[in-house]
This record gives structure tokens, sequence and C-alpha cells, in this order.
């Protein structure tokens, strides 16, 4: 598999965490906020401008973008043509039912 920076994933996708460069004190940073090789992470938010948010052991992290492109990862082609079933409720909890 190919791999490629974190920063270029899209929202929404998944992908493994393959390597992470840069400097010492930046690869120590990822370490401690759990971003360790084989991990699996989702990009909750990848727009053009501002941090990269991602959610990693069920906690969300903002990473800067030169960050972002120092963790190389593998995309998650598991998930690729996954489509996740929307079920609508009110806050309610009750069901409107037409007659």
């Amino acid at each position: 598999m190919e791999r490629l920076p974190l920063g270029l994933i899209p929202s929404g996708g998944t992908a493994f965490i393959k390597e992470i460069r840069g400097n010492e004190r930046l690869r120590q940073q990822l370490l401690a906020q759990g971003l360790v090789d084989g991990c699996r992470i989702r990009v909750v938010k990848n727009d053009t401008g501002g941090p990269l948010i991602i959610s990693v052991n069920n906690t969300r992290l903002a990473l800067g973008r030169v960050a972002s492109l120092q963790v190389l990862v593998e995309e998650d082609n598991n998930l690729k043509n996954f489509t996740p079933l929307l079920v609508f409720t009110n806050i309610s909890g009750k069901v409107a039912v037409e007659k």
C-alpha cells in the first residue's frame, strides 16, 4: 500500500499510522498524544485552512498543517465503500405518525 501524509486524507477518511517523521520533539509530542505506529485514526475535519481534526482512541486532537504532513499513513480501504446507516429521531424520542 502507498504511504501518504495524514494531511492529505479527506474528512471522514480513516487510516493507519505507519511512520512519524520530523524532529525528535515533534515525534515525542505526537507519541504522547497516542499517535503510535499501527494505530487507526479517523479524520474528522480537513478543511483548506486551519488545523486538522482527527479522532484517535475515542479522543479528538487538533494537529497543525505542518505536523499533519509529518505523519505518514496508509488509508483504510475496508471502510472506503462503507455507507453508514442513518437513523433520525427527535429529541423527545416520540415518533411522528401520519394518519
